[in-house]
């Protein structure tokens, strides 16, 4: 971890590797950080892996981008930083509407765009059922947060408890995945662990809520830089909706819906997920 300088002010990344950059923006939640994604590396080993915490996660203060577009210029605030020229952008969640926002104004600065489970927060704010926008005070802000926690650490020392959480959290097919496979377990074990580590983010939530608020976002400007999209075709938290309408915005999408993905595909389907991004990446040399 270290945290870099920007003109939009300070920002808590982590980077590994060496290679192409590629950018990560994470999502909204308590706990969320640049340690999120970290494990990316592993499976895009010949490249830059650069992990940002958005503002008001991590160390990351709220006073270096509150607005989605001034993240966009936050990110690219991170490229200038380290004396990269441009990279691969990844938004996961709510990290897309940031990517999308540097795309659309520094479209120099960014080789190609990864959304996964993206967030299209002025299309979101249109169906009532599915608003994200609530607005909560400190106290009960802090409350949810702790409430959190201690499923958190419960899930961590008890595994009877940990299953039933999964239970109601992911799909039937996702079940029977991580049943078959160890590691998707253990990547849910790291993220709790992650969660508990990590400053609580509640700057970061409250933000996030705030900026979902139609009167505060804009419809996505159309573009042509290389799209790559992903999405759960279960996902009841971003419908799979939203990832239409981003492979709306440009003229050659390459739209990927996995079955029986929910919003935690990214961990769920990881062994398919992460060689198709791959695949992309390495494709934008050809």
């Amino acid at each position: 971890m270290r945290i870099v300088e920007t003109a939009s002010g300070p920002v808590e990344i982590g980077v590994k590797g060496s290679g192409p950059a590629v950018v990560v923006a994470h999502g909204r939640g308590f706990g969320s950080s640049w340690r999120n994604y970290e494990w990316m590396a592993g499976d895009l080993d010949e490249f830059q892996l650069i992990t940002v915490s958005r503002p008001g996660y991590g160390h990351t203060p709220i006073s270096s981008g509150e607005s989605f577009d001034q993240q966009g210029q936050m990110l690219v605030g991170v490229l200038d930083a380290l004396n990269i020229g441009n990279a691969v952008m990844i938004g996961v969640s709510n990290g897309g509407p940031p990517v999308l926002s540097a795309v659309a104004a520094y479209p120099n600065r960014v080789r190609a765009v990864v959304l996964a489970c993206a967030l299209a927060p002025h299309f979101h704010s249109k169906t009532p059922e599915d608003q994200l926008a609530i607005e909560l005070d400190e106290r009960e802000l802090k409350k949810e947060y702790e409430q959190l926690r201690e499923v958190m650490q419960r899930s961590i020392k008890d595994d009877e408890f940990a299953r039933a959480v999964l239970n109601m959290t992911l799909t039937k097919t996702e079940i029977e995945r991580l049943d078959q496979d160890p590691v998707i377990a253990e990547d849910l074990r790291s993220r709790a662990r992650f969660t508990l580590e990590a400053p609580p983010g509640i700057d970061g939530v409250r933000n996030d809520r705030l900026q979902t608020q139609i009167s505060r976002t804009k419809q996505p400007s159309a573009f042509d830089t290389p799209l790559l999209v992903l999405h759960g075709d279960e996902d009841t938290t971003v419908r799979p909706a939203h990832a239409e309408f981003h492979a709306g915005l440009n003229p050659r999408p390459n739209l990927q819906m996995f079955a029986g993905g929910s919003h935690a595909f990214l961990t769920t389907f990881r062994s398919e997920v992460m060689p198709s991004i791959k695949r992309f990446v390495n494709g934008l040399e050809e």
